[in-house]
């Protein structure tokens, strides 16, 4: 497993010395004529998130109801959990000591409202609940899971189940089935461990699947509420969803389905979704990120494996909302949500597909992933949406790290970083109409290992179908550290830009390559970047008739007529002058020609890398000669006049 904590040193390229000279090609008119000509692709920057809507549990103001012990002492009521279940009224709570007589045994709970909690080693009611206590079905294969909540043929008003302090393992059908209508059942784990459950079918951990066709209002709170301090470890699915499976055929709602907390969901495996998969289930919001202590993982997906695709999510149909936030006691406050080590043959952490499937990552860190083909980090399919970005626009995109007394923690931040594909994408890879806006986020040290390139990225769309372009927008991104013979593939009808990122450090032969035969359009725009000190690569490769490349207020690393570029407005083959490219500061130094270079003919959407405005009035020294098209500084960063040079948490 490569190690979550972001390198506090980057490796920059060998540094070309370029002249020093403006170059500028191209008729006024012309180029005002280009500048008009850009189609625009939907950035998300000021969009709204999507809100997690619903209670964290149903009422619970309700008369007191009894309350059942099991165990194999003489003082409890029951020696097996069943009978209990079966005598306890809806609302009554029953304790579970530990004991070894639970061995083989599988349980269900249907039609009533319980609590059920374990860690307690007696009867006694005056025991503190302690650890966890053990129901292990031996690998018995039943025709339901080891436990089967279910609203049944006769459901109540409201359904409310509650496990507490359990390790639920070796359940031969899987761990858990949820079953029930939306708004009327609603299950919470508490620090309940699942472990080294398999299922033939879907959630080796935990199948949950919403039932009828309509929504009831008895409750808001999600189908299924996994804590911050739950485990899903060792499960595994013939199928989809080694840890988590939601199947779901609701219309879209904006109630929230499924909400996980600061899990560990770690080392499990799948056909597809290693760890999670999500069948058309909407809202599923996942608040996955925990420190590391010592050396293990405390939340977050790790380690999560599929033999098809997506080793830690796979996603058809419905919303995946992966947050580093917190919401009412879900998630660690302030830190970002982990996708580390997971495995797959297509999208190593993510894969998605379906026009009818969106994707979350705010504030996440998508590190160490690997697939076999493509997308090493996150792949998307015909028509699939990814958003990703920080959860604020006014602060870093990545917060420093914190290190010390035995444990690491990684703030809230957006990256891609040493991610890698055996073929395309090595963070990021588009197929057939998807769509992704990546914003305020870096890609570092990832690989891909097709001939094309995509070291990065990867874009494209098959050519023997007629279907929609895939689009990709990027905007205030650092692009550095990646390795392939292109940090960015375009193919097809694949439509690219670039907005107002620093593309610098990169070992390749080319940043861009386009292919598009004629008789198919594709499009990539470099907007407001500045693409340098990559090691000699040059600008873009463009091959077929249908390819169109455009660069408008963009610093290049060669002369314009050797670019490949189709047109250009207010192209300089410059040095941008970075503060310390050698330590991996792309920041713009005083006196660069990048400050206050450009309009807002297609200006920033939004803030910079460290949270600034921009388009801020610049007060040091005079820039560097540029067109002086207006205040907005070329890059990732808006410049800032200061004589301390302040750390950045990408560093």
């Amino acid at each position: 497993m490569k190690p979550m904590m972001l390198n506090p040193s980057v490796p920059a390229g060998a540094r070309p010395l370029f002249g020093a000279a403006c170059l500028l090609l191209g008729l006024l008119p012309a180029l005002a004529q280009a500048r008009s000509q850009v189609p625009a692709l939907p950035t998300p920057a000021t969009a709204p998130l999507a809100v997690d809507y619903g209670e964290a549990t149903p009422p619970t103001n309700r008369a007191p109801m009894a309350l059942y012990t099991v165990g194999p002492h003489a003082n409890c009521d029951f020696s097996q959990l069943q009978p209990a279940i079966d005598a306890a009224a809806s609302g009554d709570t029953i304790r579970v000591a530990r004991s070894s007589a639970y061995l083989g045994s599988t349980y269900d709970i249907w039609g009533k409202s319980l609590t059920i909690e374990g860690g307690v080693d007696t009867c006694d009611l005056s025991e503190t609940p302690n650890g966890h206590t053990d129901l292990d079905a031996n690998g018995v294969a039943t025709s339901g899971r080891l436990i089967d909540i279910w609203e049944s043929l006769n459901p109540p008003a409201l359904m409310q189940v509650t496990l507490k302090n359990l390790r639920i393992r070796r359940g031969g059908a899987g761990g858990i089935t949820v079953e029930g209508q939306l708004g009327r059942l609603a299950v919470s784990l508490e620090n309940v461990t699942l472990q080294l459950n398999n299922s033939a079918t879907r959630g080796g951990g935990i199948y949950v699947r919403a039932v009828g066709a309509t929504i009831s209002n008895a409750t808001t709170a999600p189908l299924l509420t996994v804590d911050n301090t739950s485990i899903l470890i060792d499960n595994s699915s013939s199928s989809f969803g080694g840890g988590i499976a939601c199947e779901s055929t609701l219309d879209p709602t904006s109630r929230t389905m499924v909400r996980v907390g600061s899990a560990l969901i770690f080392r499990n495996s799948a056909q597809d979704g290693g760890g999670l998969a999500n069948l058309g289930c909407h809202n599923m919001f996942l608040y996955t990120g925990s420190p590391i202590v010592l050396i293990l993982p405390s939340g977050g997906f790790y380690l999560n494996t599929a033999s098809g695709n997506g080793g830690a999510i796979y996603a058809a149909g419905g919303s995946t909302r992966v947050r580093g936030a917190s919401f009412l006691g879900m998630g660690e406050v302030n830190h970002a949500a982990i996708l580390s080590g997971n495995t797959a043959g297509n999208g190593g952490a993510v894969y998605a597909t379906g026009a009818s499937t969106q994707v979350e990552l705010i504030s996440t860190v998508v590190v160490g992933n690997s697939a076999d083909n493509d997308g090493g980090g996150v792949l998307l399919l015909d028509g699939a949406e990814l958003v990703m970005r920080p959860l604020y626009d006014d602060e870093p995109a990545c917060l420093p790290a914190q290190v010390g007394g035995g444990v690491s923690a990684q703030p809230r931040c957006s990256v891609f970083r040493d991610n890698e594909a055996g073929g395309f994408g090595g963070a990021l890879r588009l197929l057939n109409g998807a769509t992704a806006n990546v914003v305020r986020t870096a890609f570092h040290d990832n690989a891909g290992n097709s001939s094309w390139g995509g070291a990065a990225v990867a874009v494209n769309t098959n050519n023997t179908v007629v279907q929609e372009a895939s689009t990709l927008s990027i905007e205030g991104a650092l692009i550095t550290g990646n390795a392939s013979t292109a940090i960015v593939y375009a193919g097809n009808r694949a439509r690219v830009q670039l907005r107002w990122s620093t593309i610098a450090g990169n070992t390749a032969d080319v940043i861009g390559r386009m292919w598009s035969p004629s008789g198919v359009t594709g499009r990539f725009d470099f907007l407001g970047s500045i693409v340098y000190d990559n090691g000699g690569a040059e600008l873009i490769a463009t091959d077929g008739d249908g390819s169109i490349a455009y660069a408008d207020c963009v610093i290049g690393p060669q002369p314009v007529a050797e670019t490949g570029l189709t047109s250009n407005s207010y192209y300089r083959f410059i040095d941008p002058l970075f503060v310390n490219a050698a330590d991996g500061d792309y920041r713009l130094a005083a006196g660069s020609p990048g400050i206050d270079f450009c309009d807002d003919v297609y200006g920033p959407t939004t803030t910079d890398l460290d949270g600034n405005e921009r388009g801020e009035t610049w007060t040091g020294p005079p820039p560097g000669a540029n067109p002086d098209l207006g205040p907005f500084d070329l890059g990732a960063w808006e410049a800032k006049y200061s004589d301390v040079i302040f750390a950045n948490g990408f560093e």
